[in-house]
């Protein structure tokens, strides 16, 4: 049952973020690399 619980929450979550994507509040992904970059070492 465990599993079957976290793969509902995990396809709540991917439709929950597409339609964020839908209604445009999504974050563009050259925003996203530019904020990441400060999170890894190199």
């Amino acid at each position: 049952m465990e599993d079957v619980k976290e793969r509902i929450e995990f396809v709540v979550g991917i439709r929950m973020a597409l339609k964020e994507l839908d209604e445009g509040k999504g974050i563009h992904h050259i925003q996203i690399e530019e904020e990441s970059s400060s999170w890894v070492s190199k």
